[in-house]
């Protein structure tokens, strides 16, 4: 079901197909319209897929870039060995869905 107010102002940071994002192939789909495009409404996680299609890009680059953002932030915080095995494990979790 769509949210009533779905928002069309890609200029917006907490619109999913935020312009900024820079990825040329964004389209709505049912599912960004379900939470009205704004990741605030968001009410449950987006699968892979699921931002796949939002944003034009396959379940693959999506992955690599999640990994690639992950190891930026491992190296300018510290994090203990303990998060960083627990968010290893929420990843491949990701991965069986």
């Amino acid at each position: 079901m769509d949210h009533p107010f779905v928002c069309h102002n890609t200029k917006c940071n907490h619109n999913m197909l935020w312009q900024g994002l820079n990825l040329c192939r964004m389209q709505e789909t049912d599912t960004s319209r379900s939470f009205g495009n704004c990741m605030i409404l968001l009410d449950r996680e987006l699968t892979l897929e699921e931002i796949a299609r939002m944003w034009g890009m396959s379940r693959q680059a999506i992955h690599q870039q999640f990994e690639k953002i992950m190891k930026k932030l491992t190296r300018r915080v510290q994090i203990s060995p303990t998060v960083k095995h627990e968010l290893k494990l929420q990843l491949e979790n990701v991965q069986e869905i």
